[in-house]
């Protein structure tokens, strides 16, 4: 079981830096996503749903309870979805 999910920051739409060090997701937390059109809403959700490893348009990094995932975890999220 995950425990914990840590986004970690990488670029905007333009390429800018994204201007956060950090987003901590925990286990039976409620959270929601919010934002304008265009703002990355949906992106952020494919990135957490692929556990992205600076492979995404993004250049983001997720966690999982501190560690980077498996290329079995990756794998087998994208299986079971």
């Amino acid at each position: 079981m995950i425990h914990q999910i840590r986004i970690l920051p990488g670029a905007d739409k333009n390429g800018k830096p994204e201007n956060y060090s950090e987003i901590d997701l925990k286990s039976g937390e409620l959270y929601t996503i919010v934002g304008n059109t265009g703002s990355g809403k949906s992106r952020l959700i494919k990135d957490l749903e692929q556990f992205v490893q600076q492979d995404s348009v993004s250049q983001r990094t997720i966690l999982l309870d501190g560690r980077l995932p498996s290329p079995e975890e990756r794998l087998n999220i994208s299986r079971n979805r």
